[in-house]
């Protein structure tokens, strides 16, 4: 489940950069785009949002990241193209700076490789 990956770890590395105060305009609004698509989606009150919350509050904590991913499977996100297309923006931003291409690297969010040819991202 490459998207798995990707989402979770658009959504760690989105709270890292949050929690660091290094993350720029464009990360922060895509960031909380991603989270208020979920929220709205899942619920506020789901198991997927508090996963969510948790990772923002311990973004470093290897078992919240967990929590995390097993949330995002059992709610089955990856049959969500517009949750999926949210966390490609989020990494994209991440990619424009030199803090982020270190987060990307450190939390794997290129399980799934983002890329971009022309006006078209792909997951390869």
């Amino acid at each position: 489940m490459e998207q798995i990956t990707l989402i979770a770890g658009a959504l760690v590395a989105g709270a890292v950069a949050a929690s660091k105060d290094v993350a720029t305009q464009a990360v922060r609004d895509a960031y909380d785009g991603l989270k208020t698509l979920i929220i709205r989606k899942f619920g506020k009150e789901s198991d997927l949002a508090d996963a969510v919350g948790g990772v923002e509050k311990k973004p470093d904590s290897e078992g919240r990241q967990e929590t995390l991913r097993e949330e995002l499977e059992s709610a089955e996100v990856h049959k969500d193209s517009e949750v999926f297309r949210r966390a490609q923006v989020l990494a994209e931003a991440l990619k424009e700076t030199s803090e982020g291409k270190n987060i990307i690297s450190k939390y794997n969010i290129t399980g799934s490789e983002v890329g971009v040819i022309g006006d078209h991202t792909t997951v390869r």
